[in-house]
């Protein structure tokens, strides 16, 4: 469910909730590596169940941004995360500050919007904590073929696309913004296809959906188009 309301310290508090619906299994790392083999497992919660962090989220969600505001507003529209040096402040357009550095934040910013986790139902969670493995073997970029001890091993949520996963988005946006950065994100989420890695191996694509947007999709083009075009 989404809503927005307007709080006496001149920000409109928003309020989404989100529920990925996963079309294959996805992979989200947990960075461990083993001796044998190199092991790709799941991360996952204290009680063994894997998730969606919104950490993950927001980074793919920046990338899908920077792509529509370079595609609506021109290359130079948004600056060039990660690295701090090609981030926002150092433009001098939009005050400063990008539309997806305003939206998403940057090191010298904090984004407005808090993305919190994306988890099973409570009801689901035995069966998402059912994983897979699949295994594959490296390929050497120099001759093309297998290469030796390049063998790994990726833990997959393989029941994914019977388990929705959900969670919310919220945060307080300057009054002064107007719908602009809520509009941004709904866009961001709209485009996304896929996340996590595997994804040159069909891992990963999912649909993400908003209950009740606060914005329908004709409202959510124009406050975005007309918030670009005030910042230009």
């Amino acid at each position: 469910m989404g809503f927005c309301e307007v709080r006496e310290e001149a920000t409109m508090h928003v309020s989404i909730q989100v529920t990925a619906r996963f079309e294959t299994p996805f992979h989200i790392g947990g960075g461990v590596t083993g001796e044998s083999a190199t092991i790709k497992p799941l991360l996952k919660d204290g009680l063994g169940r894997p998730y969606l962090p919104g950490s993950a989220l927001k980074g793919v969600l920046r990338h899908e941004a920077e792509r529509v505001v370079r595609a609506l507003a021109g290359e130079n529209a948004a600056c060039r995360a990660p690295r701090a040096e090609t981030m926002c402040p150092q433009r001098p357009r939009f005050g400063e500050f990008c539309p997806v550095c305003r939206t998403f934040g940057s090191p010298a910013r904090p984004s407005p919007f808090h993305f919190g986790d994306l988890r099973a139902d409570v009801a689901d969670a035995e069966t998402v904590a059912s994983t897979a493995l699949r295994y594959g073997v490296g390929v050497s970029r120099y001759r093309g073929a297998a290469a030796e001890n390049l063998l790994y091993v990726t833990e997959i949520v393989s029941t994914a696309p019977m388990i929705p996963l959900s969670g919310i988005i919220e945060g307080d946006v300057p009054e002064e913004e107007g719908n602009g950065p809520l509009a941004l994100l709904l866009v961001a989420i709209n485009a996304l296809q896929m996340l996590g890695g595997g994804r040159s191996r069909g891992l990963g694509w999912l649909n993400l959906e908003v209950t009740a947007p606060p914005l329908t999709p004709a409202q959510t083009r124009e406050e975005l188009r007309r918030w670009l075009s005030i910042n230009d």
